[in-house]
């Protein structure tokens, strides 16, 4: 599960090992939002991704940076990105999206 808890979402065991993933993996798939959130109208169209981490898991998670060169088969990596802003507090809230990774091979 990620983010990581401590009680596995699909059986309740509190039985759950944490594993430090690499950030980098092969993108499977993708599509593109043109729909808005409150909030998040300046950051539209959005892009989300099915990512093949290295480790063998798969995640669903935004993609940032998206150019022409974005394709099924890129490889990709973690990265921190602001995910909104909150203009009444001030408070800028922070979160994983992946990028293209720029010369890698793909696996």
């Amino acid at each position: 599960m990620f983010p990581a808890r401590d009680v596995c979402n699909k059986c309740g065991s509190t039985k759950v090992t944490k594993v430090r993933l690499s950030g980098k993996g092969t993108l499977i798939s993708y599509t593109v939002n043109y729909q808005s959130l409150p909030g998040m109208e300046k950051v539209q169209p959005s892009y989300i991704g099915l990512i093949k981490l290295d480790e063998g898991i798969e995640i669903v998670a935004p993609l940032t940076d998206v150019d022409e060169n974005l394709r099924e088969g890129a490889r990709v990596e973690a990265t921190i990105r602001r995910i909104r802003a909150d203009s009444t507090n001030g408070l800028i809230e922070y979160g994983v999206k992946f990028r293209l990774v720029e010369n890698e091979p793909n696996r």
